[in-house]
């Protein structure tokens, strides 16, 4: 399916996609002064805006991925299984075997 370069590059590219959304110190500062309440709020806007920006940029980069190995001819997909539950650490990416042609959208 992908050589050990091939999928260490494709997850090193993800990884560097979604390196912007992650908690910077200001959110761990903020986090930390929460008895405050003021700067709990302000945490809690932040850390909404990551999150929909991390899953924005996963998504696109799941995109890209299909896209690229689907115009390399090769018969792979990566998929993005999220948790059923927000807040769960049960979401993952595979990178599977594609099963016939792989319609794939691009999400704004």
């Amino acid at each position: 399916l992908l050589t050990p370069e091939e999928y260490e590059v494709a997850i090193q590219t993800l990884n560097d996609k979604i390196k912007r959304s992650r908690a910077k110190k200001l959110d761990y500062v903020l986090l930390g002064t929460g008895p405050l309440l003021v700067p709990l709020a302000l945490w809690g806007a932040r850390h909404g805006r990551q999150v929909k920006q991390r899953r924005k940029l996963i998504e696109e980069g799941v995109w890209e991925f299909n896209e690229r190995m689907q115009m390399e001819g090769k018969n792979v997909k990566m998929e993005w299984n999220r948790s059923k539950y927000t807040g769960g650490a049960e979401s993952y990416l595979t990178i599977e075997e594609a099963e016939g042609e792989q319609s794939g959208k691009k999400v704004d």
